[in-house]
């Protein structure tokens, strides 16, 4: 009969699946930077870059979990390391753990810069501002993970090697406070940008109710264009948010009880901390998604994903159970060599949708708050 409880095995094991889709997440956005020279040269997607490297290493940390810990440490499943591979572990899970929600507090800074300021790539202060949220992170990764390397910190906490449960208020300094401060950042950033473009679409409107000429018909677009890129930082802010509620509900279920927490909290912090980087993929794909279901306005979710997948656009009717015909527009098929085939109009629209990088304002080179504003005066 085994020793350890259904608990101990579900904290061991379950990290491993969600860490595991999170380090393909993670790849897919590092590759997808890191091939294209144009985003490259984007302060967003440098940034969107560092967050992802982070990520990858952390989920790998997560994936590796119980492994590194000393074997035959008590009440820990799975462990089967000894003290280097727990320090090293507990190294790049400090480092790795606590520079991806900095680079979060980075990119919502970021998008703050862009809607209130207008500064756009090549700008020298966005230069210099890209060093700093650079910097902030990675300097503070390696300054923490170093002191707890030297001053020989590292042990298990159950879940994987991290610093020790006697030092709390390192543990604190260490993670939980840049967490949490990151929260601020993050939502007070949220709040300055949705009340500019409130103030902005506010400005439009009186504007547009007093000038007729068609000289200056963009301000609606561009104004639409500044809220449609104030939603896509709101998502990046809550994928950080939902990674990070449950870490938070736990330890601060620990500081009331004076150590204990109740499993539940422990159970979706061992689901949702791995998984920051399928939720950054998700929001990094999202453009992408609106735009393709924008082009197949007539599909139903089910054909969406079908499509999306690579099939054809008859195929994606006969598996879509839930479709109904009444439409023939969009799908023109033709018989060839007595097999139906989607047009090829189609086909290539799909291809072009599913290529296109610049379907919405992840990097909003068209918003200039400050012209705006002169416009509008």
């Amino acid at each position: 009969m085994s020793s350890f409880s259904w608990k101990q095995k579900w904290t061991a094991i379950t990290p491993k699946p969600f860490a595991f889709i999170s380090i393909l997440s993670s790849t897919y956005i590092i590759q997808h930077v890191l091939k294209s020279r144009k985003r490259r040269s984007e302060v967003f997607h440098r940034l969107l870059l560092g967050l992802s490297l982070c990520d990858l290493f952390a989920s790998t940390s997560f994936f590796l979990g119980t492994w590194p810990i000393p074997v035959g440490t008590k009440g820990v499943y799975l462990a089967s390391g000894n003290k280097a591979t727990c320090d090293a572990q507990g190294f790049f899970q400090q480092f790795f753990g606590v520079a991806p929600p900095l680079y979060n507090g980075s990119l919502a800074v970021y998008y703050f810069l862009i809607i209130r300021y207008g500064w756009k790539n090549g700008n020298p202060k966005l230069k210099v501002a890209e060093k700093l949220l650079h910097a902030v992170p990675l300097l503070y990764a390696t300054i923490t993970a170093v002191i707890g390397s030297a001053l020989d910190m590292y042990r298990s906490s159950n879940l994987w090697c991290w610093v020790a449960g006697q030092y709390q208020i390192t543990r604190m300094i260490f993670l939980y406070g840049p967490v949490w401060l990151s929260f601020i950042v993050t939502s007070f950033c949220m709040i300055k940008i949705y009340c500019e473009v409130r103030a902005q679409e506010a400005k439009t409107k009186k504007y547009n109710s007093s000038v007729t000429s068609a000289g200056r018909s963009d301000l609606p677009q561009r104004t639409d264009h500044s809220r449609r890129f104030a939603n896509q930082a709101m998502f990046y802010v809550l994928s950080f948010w939902i990674t990070w509620l449950f870490p938070t509900c736990t330890r601060v279920s620990q500081f009331i009880t004076g150590g204990s927490s109740p499993f539940v909290f422990i159970a979706l912090f061992t689901i949702f901390i791995p998984l920051q980087g399928f939720f950054n993929v998700l929001v990094y794909l999202r453009p992408k998604y609106l735009k393709f279901k924008k082009r197949h306005a007539d599909k139903n979710m089910c054909q969406l994903i079908l499509l999306g997948c690579g099939c054809s656009g008859e195929r994606a009717m006969r598996m879509s159970v839930f479709h109904i015909s009444g439409r023939s527009s969009t799908a023109n098929f033709s018989r060839f060599n007595g097999k139906s085939s989607v047009s090829k109009v189609e086909v290539e629209g799909i291809e072009a949708i599913m290529e296109e990088d610049e379907d919405e304002p992840n990097e909003p080179n068209e918003i200039d708050a400050n012209q705006l504003n002169e416009e509008q005066a």
